[in-house]
């Protein structure tokens, strides 16, 4: 199964960007060899994802949130991820 270049736009409540956000990929319907990615300064962040449900973990400091995604097969699609109490 292949990879689809997708990017994660990361926001707080107020829809801030969450720059210098730590994510790893929990769980994917392949495997994913690398071991984490961190936020630009407009929160975004470029990953390869294979479709199909994902489980990512991001973090900061003490803050950590678990999101599930369904990844689409469509090539460089942005997914809004809106994390609380960040």
């Amino acid at each position: 199964m292949g990879r689809i270049a997708c990017v994660l736009h990361v926001t707080d409540q107020g829809g801030r960007p969450l720059a210098g956000m730590m994510l790893v990929v929990e769980q994917a319907s392949a495997p994913v060899p690398e071991m984490a990615y961190v936020t630009d300064d407009a929160g975004g962040a470029r990953l390869g994802l294979p479709p199909g449900p994902a489980v990512i973990r991001f973090f900061r400091g003490d803050y950590s949130r678990r999101v599930t995604l369904t990844i689409e097969d469509a090539p460089d699609r942005t997914y809004e991820v809106v994390l609380d109490d960040a």
